[in-house]
């Protein structure tokens, strides 16, 4: 017969043996939300570490985050906090459209980078897809609540610079999407995410401002693009559709580039795109990446190591994606308390659980991604 001891030291090994997710404390979105706004530069929202180095350098991509994200706690709240900062983040923008001063208005990173590692190292401040389109977006989204008309074609002005380049197929790839970035090299790759997050803005664009000489060029670029995109539909072992990284990188989207993918055939759909796949299994491929209420960084079909935890961005842009999904119960029931373990002494949160590194924009999309859940889209 077991002795009570006994019993009560295999039940204390059992305990301990569940996961980290199923024994922290879910965090508290509202609290976390202000955490996080309290660890930016006061004057400067966008600017911080990233991972290419220690310096702390404005990033354009965190500017357009975090404009969205308190875009919407503005509309929700009328927080004077709230306007100040993304008017911080939108001058910033607005004034470093063209920030390497090579006449093409969009946005990079602050670091020089070799994106496909193929030896085509590319400045800093050179010109991606996917870095101009958060910012579009961030920008798109306060245009939407600004009433000052003066202000507001300032803003329209910025924007269709930076739709510009998309305009015709200078910068397009080989099978007729925007490129990866603007460089000669990073266009023989063909990339999916960067392509459709821009498209959906293009559309939203063009359908927002229809008055607008660019839209009818927008709104067919647009569907050029989803319509390309979804020739390249792969399907899952559930039956949804998701895409590989690209032609050329052929592996699937980890999460963050899944939920890129996502919003923008999201976005594109909302404002009046029609799509040719069901809208539906674009989005549950998102079921992928939860193992056990536990998200991970790839598709669970895909071989690959996923013991290292989910980049913080993912997990932010998945708060993002379920929210908009209607799955909020998923985001409180696992993604809470999955973020108990990026917490930060400070009460912000780092890079990885294994990395306390805290980096603006990882913060940012973690941000865009509690503004949702908090204050809606």
């Amino acid at each position: 017969m077991k002795t009570p001891i006994f019993c009560f030291l295999i039940f204390f090994l059992v305990s301990c043996s569940q996961t980290n997710t199923e024994l922290l404390e879910p965090i508290a979105p509202g609290v976390a939300y202000g955490n996080i706004l309290e660890g930016f530069d006061s004057a400067s929202p966008g600017k911080g570490v990233d991972v290419f180095n220690d310096e702390s350098r404005d990033r354009p991509m965190a500017y357009g985050l975090i404009l969205s994200a308190e875009a919407n706690r503005f509309k929700a709240t009328e927080e004077v906090e709230a306007k100040q900062n993304a008017l911080a983040c939108l001058d910033w923008l607005m004034n470093n459209a063209d920030k390497n001063e090579n006449g093409i208005h969009g946005y990079g990173l602050a670091d020089s980078w070799d994106a496909f590692t193929d030896g085509s190292v590319n400045p800093a401040h050179h010109e991606y897809t996917i870095t101009t389109a958060l910012a579009v977006k961030g920008m798109i989204d306060w245009l939407e609540i600004e009433e000052d008309s003066a202000f507001r074609s300032q803003i329209m002005n910025t924007i269709e610079d930076c739709f510009s380049p998309f305009a015709d197929e200078t910068f397009y790839s080989s099978i007729s999407i925007p490129g990866y970035s603007i460089g000669e090299e990073d266009l023989s790759y063909n990339v999916f995410n960067p392509a459709v997050f821009l498209a959906g803005e293009m559309q939203r664009y063009s359908q927002l401002h229809e008055s607008s000489e660019m839209a009818s060029v927008l709104e067919s670029k647009a569907s050029q693009i989803i319509s390309i995109t979804e020739q390249h539909a792969l399907t899952d072992p559930d039956g949804n559709y998701y895409w590989n990284y690209g032609v050329e990188v052929e592996r699937p989207n980890d999460l963050v580039h899944a939920c890129y993918v996502i919003e923008g055939f999201r976005t594109y759909r909302d404002f009046g795109g029609t799509l040719s796949l069901e809208f539906s299994k674009i989005e549950n491929h998102l079921q992928q990446f939860n193992d056990e209420l536990v998200w991970v960084e790839h598709p669970k079909f895909r071989e690959v190591n996923n013991s290292k935890s989910p980049r913080l961005w993912a997990l932010g842009m998945a708060i993002y994606t379920l929210t908009e999904s209607g799955k909020q119960d998923l985001v409180e029931g696992s993604l809470f308390k999955q973020l108990g373990d990026y917490r930060r002494e400070d009460g912000t949160f780092r890079f990885r659980e294994e990395d306390d590194r805290k980096m603006v924009r990882q913060s940012a999309h973690l941000l865009l991604g509690l503004s949702a859940f908090l204050y809606g889209v």
